[in-house]
């Protein structure tokens, strides 16, 4: 719980203020229901003209919800949003498991523009063309701070391996950085406010930031603005 408050109440402001010190714009996907007990930090986020993503509504496996359950999912996260944050959001990450045989029925119902719920790619692709298109925009668990640094006694939190120095986590960006460099790629890396926001942890970010604008040449932006750019691209 005490993590959990901690994102909204202390991290959130605290990254703000590092993506505005290099005017970088991110996403932040948020849980519906926590947009509902936060919806102060919502707020920020919009106001500071960083993109919201669809997280859910509460943060469970959507695959194992019936049609209609998936469907109040999608609609409470999308209006609570609306609601906080004044903003409908254009993309969709799952909140934990896998994708329902309706997720992308979903998807494309809600007018979402991108889904950046796969690991099948080094690099985004159509997911869907046609009429509504829907770019992926795949992630790998290597670059999800949550298997940095997570960890809690008493209950255990799922997916905990124990905190690790930020350094690792620094290298493990930096590595995939270069790499992803080397062939014209990209590099999605998912980051938690209540677990990136502790300042040794943040500090590692600004240094791989710094990193990142001193190699030239790389974009740093939004999900949805990396989706319009491969619709309007894609061959």
């Amino acid at each position: 719980m005490g993590q959990g408050i901690y994102g909204p109440r202390v991290a959130v402001p605290k990254i703000l203020t590092l993506l505005d010190k290099y005017k970088i714009k991110a996403c932040f996907f948020i849980p519906g229901k926590a947009a509902e007990l936060h919806p102060a930090a919502v707020k920020a986020i919009a106001d500071h003209g960083q993109e919201i993503g669809h997280h859910g509504f509460n943060h469970i496996d959507q695959s194992k919800l019936s049609y209609a359950e998936e469907e109040a999912e999608f609609q409470k996260g999308v209006d609570i949003i609306k609601t906080t944050g004044g903003v409908v959001p254009r993309g969709f990450r799952l909140p934990g498991g896998d994708m329902s045989d309706n997720t992308l029925t979903f998807i494309k119902k809600f007018n979402f523009l991108y889904d950046s719920s796969m690991s099948d790619d080094d690099v985004p692709y159509m997911l869907e063309r046609g009429a509504k298109p829907v770019v992926e925009l795949p992630n790998t668990a290597g670059l999800d701070d949550w298997i940095y640094y997570v960890y809690n006694l008493l209950p255990p939190l799922e997916y905990q391996s124990g905190p690790h120095n930020p350094s690792e986590y620094f290298e493990a960006m930096v590595s995939a950085l270069d790499a992803s460099y080397k062939e014209g790629g990209y590099v999605n890396v998912m980051m938690h406010p209540q677990v990136e926001g502790r300042p040794a942890r943040l500090a590692a970010l600004e240094r791989f930031i710094k990193y990142a604008k001193r190699k030239g040449k790389v974009w740093i932006t939004t999900p949805i603005s990396l989706a319009e750019f491969w619709i309007k691209h894609e061959k």
